[in-house]
């Protein structure tokens, strides 16, 4: 059978099947997707990594510096694992069935962000500043906060 003829919804209920039949897991599911994220997912992981990172990202960020370092199997590095593991968690948390329903959710949240900047240059900061005591704030993972005077060059074991 050639499985490339199968739409979204017929793969979903193909897996399910197979989670229930127990051909097959969950964790294995998540650990295939993590190891080749669709080119819709790198998108949506980067940019929930930039939303949601409290690096400073001029000098210092774990996840840039392994895309510096990383030839294009970069997303099996272990801080974009880090952060697909994150995207998929709030993807679960949201109740979100897409990748495109996660990414619209960004944008807006972007140009929300992008909006807030016509009120006074500073209210972005303003409002990262603020969120950083809210709950979402932890959504963060704790990886990828600075914890040495030197960035790592691959994530803690």
């Amino acid at each position: 059978m050639d499985i490339s003829v199968l739409g979204n919804e017929q793969v979903r209920n193909v897996l399910r099947e197979a989670v229930k039949r127990g051909m097959v897991s969950e964790d294995n599911i998540e650990q295939m997707v993590m190891e080749s994220p669709t080119n819709e997912m790198k998108i949506l992981v980067d940019a929930v990594h930039t939303l949601l990172c409290r690096e400073n990202h001029d000098t210092v960020c774990h996840y840039y510096n392994e895309e510096s370092t990383s030839t294009e199997k970069v997303f099996l590095g272990g801080y974009h694992k880090i952060w697909t593991g994150e995207v998929m968690e709030l993807m679960n948390l949201l109740e979100m069935g897409t990748v495109a329903e996660m990414i619209n959710l960004v944008r807006k949240i972007s140009n929300t962000l992008a909006d807030l900047e016509q009120y006074h240059p500073g209210a972005s900061v303003l409002l990262s500043r603020a969120t950083r005591s809210l709950s979402l704030s932890e959504a963060q993972p704790k990886t990828c906060q600075k914890t040495d005077p030197e960035p790592l060059t691959s994530p803690p074991e």
